[in-house]
């Protein structure tokens, strides 16, 4: 593991925005920030079961997360996910402390392993991602 890598480690690196309605939460952040959309089709959506698009958010020439339809009514949320070495051990270390684990660690195809946790038992308070690059998984 390269040094940059290392330090990456506990630092957030992707955001996800929970929102039921994804086109108002895109031209709000598109006037307010200048942010570019790029549409990603995924066969197996890691949010909801089946396919689904997936609007990338493009700053500064880069993706930096993206928009997601829960597919429940809740309060908008962004949703950080943070770098760790093994989402699986992190994953059970959080449930092990209290996380309620609304996602168990997952594959993102070309990216690498997710899950999705939250502090507290409360929804609308703070949910956490632990992400793994695709690097660990090779």
């Amino acid at each position: 593991m390269s040094t940059t890598d290392k330090t990456a480690m506990g630092q957030v690196v992707w955001h996800d925005l929970l929102t039921n309605d994804v086109e108002q939460a895109k031209h709000f952040y598109a006037t307010l920030l200048g942010w570019e959309y790029q549409i990603e089709h995924a066969a197996h959506f890691a949010w909801t079961s089946g396919e689904a698009d997936y609007p990338l958010i493009i700053a500064n020439g880069a993706a930096q997360g993206g928009f997601v339809d829960p597919g429940r009514n809740i309060s908008s949320r962004w949703l950080a996910f943070v770098r760790v070495e093994d989402v699986d051990t992190t994953v059970a270390r959080a449930e092990a402390l209290g996380a309620t684990i609304d996602w168990h660690p997952f594959d993102v195809p070309g990216v690498g392993r997710n899950a999705v946790s939250r502090i507290w038992s409360d929804e609308s308070r703070s949910i956490r991602g632990a992400s793994g690059s695709q690097e660990y998984l090779e």
